[in-house]
């Protein structure tokens, strides 16, 4: 059996219910709006059974936190808008550990805490008593490691290909085997650099530093390293079109 690699983001979600007018947390989910892998038959399968939005790339990235850590996903681009030319392979993301920075965070804990903004929370409408209950989830969720992915799974119509002829939102329970194997912080700071014509940044909401015009730096607010098995369940079709 070959292993497949991946690399991707993952987007925490609040699911709620509206009762009485009002936002009602009743879990948490993590929806995957990007990921890429280095295996085709890992490619195909994701996309066909689940709904993974799986791309082909170029992985490099170290088996274990030793030393530098240095991860890379090389992938095939077109060129920039108004410009002619062939496709071609180029860096998309890295990452690098910087050993001489310091981490904003000092635990999970710490970057939960960090991450909960309860302004924001109530400005979209849920309240005191939902936010406790949504931190009450956050912090079962780190626990017990069960939660459930969201996918959207969508094919592209043959005839319009800006429009998909099927679309489907997928649900799939998540749950950990187990303890962790490994689970530390790592020593100094994540810095990640995204090309910007990839529209990578505004999709995820990403706040660049620097004045490079081609690639972003992305700061990270804490940097984790960790080593464990998990199962993907029985998937539900929660809405179709």
């Amino acid at each position: 059996m070959v292993p497949e690699r991946d690399f991707g983001f993952l987007v925490p979600v609040a699911v709620c219910e509206r009762r009485a007018g009002k936002l009602t947390p009743v879990g948490v989910a993590v929806y995957m709006p990007y990921l890429w892998v280095d295996l085709g038959a890992a490619l195909l399968g994701g996309r066909e059974v689940l709904g993974f939005p799986k791309g082909q790339a170029t992985l490099g990235f170290p088996t274990a936190p030793t030393g530098a850590v240095e991860l890379r996903v090389d992938t095939w681009m077109p060129p920039a808008a108004g410009r002619s030319g062939a496709w071609r392979e180029e860096r998309l993301i890295d990452a690098r550990l910087d050993g001489s920075a310091r981490s904003r965070v000092r635990s999970l804990a710490d970057a939960l805490r960090s991450g909960f903004d309860p302004a924001w929370l109530a400005s979209r409408g849920v309240d005191l008593a939902g936010q406790l209950r949504l931190l009450r989830a956050l912090t079962l969720t780190l626990r017990t490691g069960g939660l459930r992915m969201v996918f959207l799974k969508q094919y592209r119509d043959a005839a319009a290909c800006d429009r998909a002829c099927y679309q489907a939102i997928v649900e799939a329970p998540c749950t950990r085997a187990g303890a962790p194997r490994v689970a530390a912080q790592l020593p100094g700071a994540l810095r990640l650099r995204i090309l910007r014509r990839s529209g990578l940044l505004g999709e995820l909401g990403l706040r660049a530093e620097g004045g490079d015009p081609e690639r972003a730096r992305v700061p990270a607010l804490a940097t984790f390293y960790t080593e464990l098995d998990f199962t993907i369940g029985a998937a539900d079709v929660v809405w179709a079109a």
